[in-house]
């Protein structure tokens, strides 16, 4: 096996998961979410790609930074970073909130560096508008039925559902402001939508207007789960995004 190019430096936005392979997956976190969301992937994927996470401000272990940077400006340092990584084959996975960023990172490196970035986008529609988290009368639990999920176990300590609002009120608030952009595209990339079966915020219907904007290959997947089926079933994620790492056409596509 050949050696893979070093990675670039380690930062605040990327953490890096360096195996020595030619192939990088790029995983970007759901709104309320962050890195930590993909903290098993690097070591279950670990016999085939190297992993970037990415880690926006506003959450963990950057809490205290507010999440303010332009969309597109966030989408050219991203960009820069991983052309500069130099791999043979580089996947841009998104979730929810992180699938618009990754389709403006697949933009810029197409557009600025030439280069082709495999996209899979995972619950968020691409002309969806962005929801309220909640109203003053609504509960983290009415949010979560309205992901098609049962409330997390943890969120019964009032510091962690203090932490989650901030988050997500950061978050929805940046995305209503920076996802009033016109979508980029098309693009000559090949782009994977995954869709979850309970998801109420983005319909396996809503997933497939994602075709317009490539002139790639297009696949659907459907998957059991709600909205965050990525974090609460990632065994079926993780098997996708492998064959697509490995080259191969996944298995159990519908159109």
């Amino acid at each position: 096996m050949s050696t893979a190019p070093a990675l670039p430096a380690d930062g605040r936005l990327l953490r890096w998961h360096d195996h020595g392979r030619d192939r990088l997956l790029v995983c970007l976190h759901h709104a309320g979410g962050g890195a930590a969301s993909f903290a098993a992937w690097p070591r279950q994927l670990a016999d085939c790609a190297d992993l970037a996470l990415v880690q926006l401000p506003g959450r963990e272990d950057r809490l205290d930074e507010p999440l303010q940077e332009a969309l597109p400006d966030l989408a050219r340092r991203l960009a820069a970073a991983l052309a500069g990584a130099d791999r043979e084959h580089l996947v841009l996975l998104g979730h929810s909130m992180g699938a618009t960023i990754a389709w403006w990172v697949a933009a810029e490196l197409w557009r600025t560096h030439g280069q082709r970035a495999a996209v899979v986008v995972s619950s968020r529609a691409p002309l969806a508008p962005v929801p309220a988290a909640w109203n003053p009368a609504s509960s983290l639990d009415d949010w979560f039925r309205l992901l098609g999920e049962a409330p997390p176990q943890a969120l019964a300590l009032p510091e962690l559902q203090q932490l989650l609002r901030q988050t997500l009120d950061q978050d929805m608030a940046w995305m209503r402001r920076e996802f009033d952009r016109e979508l980029p595209g098309p693009l000559p990339v090949d782009l994977t939508c995954l869709c979850a079966q309970d998801d109420q915020l983005a319909t396996c219907a809503q997933m497939s207007d994602w075709r317009r904007f490539t002139t790639g290959a297009f696949q659907v997947h459907r998957l059991p789960g709600g909205h965050l089926h990525l974090l609460n079933r990632p065994h079926a994620v993780i098997r996708v995004i492998r064959e697509l790492l490995e080259g191969a056409r996944p298995t159990c596509w519908t159109n």
